[in-house]
This record gives structure tokens, C-alpha cells and sequence, in this order.
């Protein structure tokens, strides 16, 4: 199934900012950084990020992709308001199956606060969405809430520090059978863990390692509680970034540490068997008015 929006606009609101280079600090895969933009600051860019997962029992691959567009302005030092513009597919292949189903782009809003260099906030709203009832593997989710404390604790090599909670609400879904009556689903809260440390080596281009820790709460539909739908998940990413001149590129290869089920987490969250990541930004900032004598 074809996603109802033009991935064309979101690149072309990406290529717009080559207008004006700003330098630009790096940014991890994983891990929000606590610094802000900066003053009428802009940064756009998308990522794209694959996982995979395999059973024995019964053997089944799982695969997930997840595209997000991203924008943000610095509205003033301290304080800066983005959205996000996600695309995610799921596929789910068996010996005698291969079921598929997408989500088609939704707008999360976002704020962002920085108290100082090394403590601030960050709110996501999730825009809750319902399935495609003429899918095999549909995607909904509630109205979801997001909230994380990041820190940047000042050694020698700086790491970023997340610690968040992720608000799930309740859907309906048909659980994926056609013409089933829909049930209500409640979802459990993820709450999160994330660093991130970057080492430099030369040229701009950094070796990076992250680590993130997520806890799941059970699912329950039609008030009866799912099982396995409980857990969680850790995973390690080693990567590359390269900043220089308004540019941010980075890639990474996450592996799940836990021997995890995939009903135990969320869709855009935990790297499963293993996960590849890529992420480019380039951020913009105001042209200074010519000065006349």
C-alpha cells in the first residue's frame, strides 16, 4: 500500500535549508542531546532506520522500517519547537505466510527546553491514528504522550543522558483479522534509558556508541491482559557521525542484548536481533541584514 503523502515535499523542505550554513553540533542516533538550536535557528533532515527479528517457534521473520522527516526551529536560546512526520511498515513472513501493513505519515509536535548546558526537557505528542481496515497487518496507536529529562554530563568525552516515559493510550483494532469486531486495545507505557558518547577521530568524523534500556508494561484487549506483551529490551549501537559546515550525518548498526519478543515493545523503539540506522540534518540560520554607512 502506497502512503498518502509525498515524500518529495518532506526532501524538498530538507534540500530548502542549503540556503545558509550554520555550524552544527552532533547528534546521536538514539539519544537526544540536551543542546538547543539556538535563536531563529532551523534544522531539517530525515532518517531511516530497518530491524529485524527472527523465531524459531513458530519460525517467523519479523521486519519493521521506520522513516521519519524531521523540522525545528529555535524560537529563542533556550527553546526550540519541531515536528516529526513518521512513515512505518511492518512485515510479518512465516512458512506459509507473508502478512504486510504501513502506517501513513502523522504529525508529531514537539518542545524542547534547555534550563542550561547540561539539563533540560523535551515533550512529543504522538498523534494517535486508526488502522487500514483493508490490511493484513494494520498499525493504530492512541494519543500518545512523550516525555524526557536530558542531561549531558561533562567529562572528559561528553555523554548525553535520556530518561523518559512514554504515555500510551487506548485504540480500537481488529487485531488483524478482517471483518473481526474491533476490540479495545490498551498498550503499556514504555519507560526509557538512553546515552550516548561521541569520540573524535579526525576529518569531523566521530566514532559513536550508544546504549538505551526500555521497560514495557503489559497489554491488555477487551480488558484481558496479553501474554508476553510484558518486557524489555537493551540494545548497544556503534556508529559514525561526520558534522561540518551545517551538515549532520550519521549511521550505526543497534543489537538487542535481551533475548526479547517482539510483542514486548514498541515499534519505533528497541533494535531487536539488530537494527541499522541512518539519520542526515542540515540546519540553517538567519541572515544578518546588510549593514549601510
Amino acid at each position: 500500500m502506497k502512503p498518502r503523502f509525498s515524500p518529495g515535499a518532506a526532501v524538498a523542505l530538507t534540500l530548502i535549508s542549503l540556503l545558509v550554513a550554520a555550524p552544527a553540533a552532533a547528534h546521536p542516533l538514539i539519544t537526544e542531546p540536551v543542546a538547543p538550536l539556538g535563536r531563529l535557528m532551523f534544522e531539517s533532515g530525515f532518517a531511516a532506520t530497518f530491524r529485524s527479528d527472527a523465531f524459531r517457534e513458530p519460525k517467523t521473520t519479523y521486519e519493521t522500517s521506520n522513516i521519519p522527516f524531521e523540522a525545528r526551529l529555535g524560537v529563542t536560546d533556550r527553546l526550540d519547537v519541531g515536528v516529526t512526520m513518521n512513515y512505518l511498515s511492518q512485515r510479518l513472513r512465516g512458512p506459509e505466510f507473508d502478512y504486510k501493513g504501513s502506517r501513513t505519515a502523522v504529525f508529531n509536535p514537539e518542545l524542547k527546553y534547555a534550563f542550561n548546558d547540561i539539563v533540560g526537557l523535551q515533550f512529543i505528542y504522538h498523534n494517535g491514528i486508526s488502522e487500514e481496515g483493508a490490511q493484513e497487518l494494520s498499525i493504530a496507536r492512541g494519543d500518545d504522550y512523550e516525555l524526557k529529562a536530558l542531561f549531558r554530563l561533562p567529562l572528559r568525552v561528553p555523554i548525553e543522558l535520556n530518561l523518559g516515559y512514554l504515555f500510551r493510550n487506548d485504540y480500537f483494532s481488529t487485531l488483524g483479522i478482517r471483518d473481526n469486531p474491533k476490540s479495545r486495545v490498551k498498550p503499556g507505557d514504555i519507560a526509557l534509558a538512553s546515552l550516548a558518547a561521541e569520540i573524535p577521530i579526525h576529518w569531523h568524523i566521530a566514532l559513536l556508541a550508544e546504549g538505551a534500556y526500555y521497560s514495557v508494561q503489559e497489554q491488555t484487549v477487551a480488558g484481558v491482559s496479553q501474554e508476553g506483551s510484558k518486557g524489555t529490551a537493551a540494545d548497544a549501537l556503534v556508529g559514525l557521525t561526520w558534522t561540518y559546515a551545517g551538515w549532520n550525518i550519521g549511521s550505526g548498526v543497534a543489537f538487542g542484548l535481551l533475548d526479547e519478543s517482539h510483542t514486548s515493545f514498541d515499534l519505533e523503539r528497541g533494535a531487536g536481533d539488530y537494527q541499522l540506522r541512518f539519520r542526515v540534518s542540515y540546519r540553517l540560520k538567519p541572515r544578518k541584514p546588510d549593514v549601510q554607512s
